[in-house]
C-alpha cells in the first residue's frame, strides 16, 4: 500500500498536527490513513524477519504519541520519522549474535530501493539506552528493527517503567518528576527519583562493560582454536613462540577475563532482579 499523500503534502500534515493545541479532525483522519500503510508495511517486514528465524514484536506509534514526538523535535519532519513503524528482536546471546543479526538483516532488505541504515546505539546510548538499530524500507515507508541483547531488552523496559512513572523526559536526558522525591515511598528508603535514575545509567555502563567482556572471551577463544592449527614450520626459529605458548597465553588472559565478566556479571544481575521486583516489568 502507498502512502496516501506525497512527501511534500506529509510533511505538512506534520507541522499542522505539531502547531495546533487541538489537532483538526480532518488531519487526524489523515494521519490514521497514513498510520494504515505503515502498519502493513510492518506486517510485511515481520514476516520477512520470522522467515529468517527471528521472533520479532512489533508496534506501531499512536496518533498521540507520534504527535508529541513532533511537537518535542520541531525540526522533525513527519515524512523523515524513522520509528513511526518498529519491531524488535532479542538475540539469545551476546554482541557477537547481535552483530550477526544485525548483518543478517541488512542483507536480506538490500535491495532495489537502497541500503539499509544501521544506528548503532551501543557506541552512541540514549539516556543509557543500548542496542543495534536498522532502519529499513518497505512498502516506500521506513521500519525501524531494533535489536537487542537480553540484558539491554531487560534494562530498557525497567527504564521505561521508570519513564511511565516519572515522566518520559529521562528518556530523552531530562530529569524525573519530582526529583528529589522518594523512589521507594512505601519503603521508607531515602533513595530519590534522580539517584535511581543516575543508578539506572550507571547499570547500563556496567552492562555494556560485561558484555565487552564476554566478547572479548569468545574472541579469544576464537583465536586460541585458530592458533591450535598453525603450521609448527613457521615457528621455527629459535625463541620463536610456538602453537602451544601461544594458546596458554590466551587461555591465561581468557581467565582473568572471565573472572572480571564473573563479577560484572553478578553485580548487575542482583541490581536488575531488584528492579524487577519493584517495577514488576512483563516482557514487551
Amino acid at each position: 500500500m502507498a502512502l496516501p499523500m506525497s512527501g511534500k503534502k506529509l510533511n505538512a500534515l506534520g507541522d499542522r498536527l505539531a502547531q495546533s493545541a487541538s489537532p483538526d479532525d480532518a488531519d487526524l483522519v489523515q494521519l490514521e490513513s497514513v498510520l494504515a500503510c505503515y502498519d502493513e508495511a510492518l506486517g510485511s517486514v515481520r514476516d520477512r524477519l520470522v522467515s529468517l528465524g527471528f521472533v520479532p514484536t512489533t508496534r506501531l506509534k499512536t496518533t498521540t504519541t507520534l504527535i508529541e514526538k513532533l511537537r518535542r523535535q520541531e525540526t522533525m519532519k513527519l515524512r523523515t520519522v524513522q520509528d513511526v513503524a518498529g519491531a524488535r528482536i532479542v538475540v539469545n546471546g551476546g554482541l557477537i549474535d547481535q552483530d550477526a543479526a544485525e548483518r543478517l538483516i541488512i542483507s536480506e532488505f538490500t535491495d532495489e530501493s537502497g541500503v539499509p541504515r544501521k544506528v548503532d546505539r551501543r557506541e552512541t546510548p540514549s539516556s543509557g539506552y543500548r542496542a543495534v538499530h536498522v532502519v529499513v524500507k518497505q512498502d516506500d515507508v521506513w521500519v525501524e528493527i531494533q535489536i537487542r541483547t537480553v540484558a539491554q531488552n531487560r534494562w530498557a523496559q525497567i527504564y521505561e517503567s521508570l519513564g511511565d512513572l516519572w515522566g518520559r523526559g529521562i528518556r530523552y536526558n531530562g530529569a524525573p518528576i519530582d526529583p528529589d522525591g522518594p523512589a521507594f515511598p512505601e519503603g521508607g528508603s531515602e533513595i530519590t527519583r534522580q539517584s535511581l535514575v543516575d543508578t539506572m545509567l550507571d547499570l547500563s555502563r556496567s552492562i555494556a562493560r560485561a558484555e565487552d567482556l564476554a566478547k572479548l572471551i569468545d574472541e579469544y577463544k576464537m583465536s586460541s582454536a585458530q592458533v591450535q592449527t598453525l603450521d609448527r614450520s613457521r615457528y621455527g626459529e629459535e625463541g620463536s613462540p610456538t602453537p602451544e605458548r601461544l594458546t596458554r597465553r590466551t587461555m591465561i588472559e581468557v581467565d582473568e577475563l572471565k573472572a572480571r565478566h564473573a563479577k560484572a556479571e553478578d553485580t548487575n544481575k542482583t541490581l536488575m532482579h531488584l528492579l524487577e521486583q519493584v517495577f514488576e516489568v512483563s516482557e514487551v
